[in-house]
């Protein structure tokens, strides 16, 4: 008899922990946006190999008063966790990691109240924020924003316009093409800023930093269409060829 109440008590914890990770697929075929809004946890989104969205969700913190919808809307497929009943943001009370799967040319759209987010592989514009935690992109974007209110951010992948910052943090960035027109502007609170650059790209850089230095090894350009702004409390610039 004691067997069989072990048994069965194993038998109830597997199916708990079972019962928490949640997985929903949904048609990728003319889906635009992706729209994430996770309160607190991991958000990563990478390709799916098909015209197929894949939504996973491990569900950390998930008591009567979190609320979960996974969606498709048009041509947006919309992600999100929230704290009933004033559907507020930043809340511990709830907590998720998403692990999201879309085609490569759907626009990446992730407000995270707390935790980090990751972005892999895709091809649309992408606008990311977080109120803490790091932020990592390695695609091909012609738009990219990225704000964190502390953490470090690291991007790769870029082609064009780009907008980072970050309350408290590093800030690396890359191009692996020449852009002939543009803006980059980069800011952070307190942190270096690296930023790589193809070797024959012309940059025209404002760069202002409170106690820290400019490192500059691709050299400026005066009046290059390609503008690079950044801003540092306390930290070193360092631009670097690619």
């Amino acid at each position: 008899m004691k067997y069989l109440t072990l048994a069965a008590g194993v038998l109830s914890i597997s199916s708990v922990a079972f019962a928490k990770v949640e997985k929903s697929e949904f048609n990728g075929k003319g889906l635009k946006t992706l729209r994430v809004t996770n309160a607190s946890g991991e958000t990563k989104v990478s390709v799916s190999n098909e015209n197929t969205a894949y939504v996973e969700v491990d569900k950390l913190k998930f008591p009567n008063e979190c609320s979960l919808l996974m969606t498709r809307t048009g041509d947006t497929l919309i992600v999100e966790m929230l704290h009933k009943p004033k559907d507020t943001l930043v809340n511990n009370t709830c907590k998720a990691n998403f692990d999201i799967k879309i085609p490569e040319s759907v626009a990446v759209i992730v407000n995270n109240g707390l935790g980090n987010i990751e972005v892999y592989n895709t091809k649309g514009d992408v606008n990311v924020v977080t109120g803490s935690g790091s932020i990592k992109f390695d695609g091909k974007s012609s738009s990219f924003n990225a704000k964190s209110g502390s953490g470090v951010i690291e991007v790769e992948g870029l082609t064009a316009d780009a907008n980072v910052e970050t309350g408290s943090g590093a800030i690396d960035v890359e191009y692996d093409d020449i852009a002939s027109k543009g803006n980059l502007v980069v800011k952070s609170g307190s942190g270096d800023i690296t930023m790589k650059f193809p070797s024959k790209m012309q940059i025209d850089t404002d760069l202002k930093s409170n106690s820290g230095l400019v490192h500059n090894d691709l050299g400026n350009t005066s009046g290059s269409l390609f503008k690079v702004n950044g801003q540092t409390g306390s930290g070193h610039f360092y631009i670097k060829k690619s």
